[in-house]
């Protein structure tokens, strides 16, 4: 009778055992997972910001959309926040509904993916020179 009891016992106990190590992977699983998340933002954080001289083409201000084509290439379409945006005409500071079809524009931009996988230009700064002033 003690030899079943023990038995029973040290069953139990080997059983108990297994899922301890596996329990260790799981948590090792989710810092790897926090980890992961974490490098995800701190690449957000740290988007190389590029820049692009042209033209205004297009803008479309109640979307906070503008277009610039540059002297040579594709026009590039561009989003922005009117709220972050730093505008600049003619060396002084802006405000975004300042932004005309024909000014002379350099966009300094960074390219992120949104949550449908599509690249989007968001402008962070725009320095604007109006048409009469060259």
């Amino acid at each position: 009778m003690i030899l079943l009891v023990v038995g029973i016992v040290l069953v139990g106990t080997t059983v108990g055992c297994g899922g301890g190590s596996q329990q260790g992977a799981q948590s090792q699983g989710g810092s790897e997972a926090k980890q992961s998340q974490s490098d995800k933002k701190g690449e957000k954080d740290a988007a190389k910001t590029e820049s692009l001289e042209g033209v205004v083409a297009r803008v479309m201000a109640d979307k906070n959309h503008i277009v610039v084509r540059p002297k040579e290439g594709e026009a590039v379409p561009f989003k922005y926040r009117p709220d972050t945006l730093e505008v600049t005409l003619d060396g002084e500071e802006a405000e975004p509904d300042a932004i005309a079809k024909g000014q002379r524009a350099t966009v300094e931009y960074v390219t992120t993916t949104t949550k449908q996988d599509r690249e989007v230009n968001v402008a962070r700064s725009l320095t604007l020179e109006s048409r009469e002033s060259k």
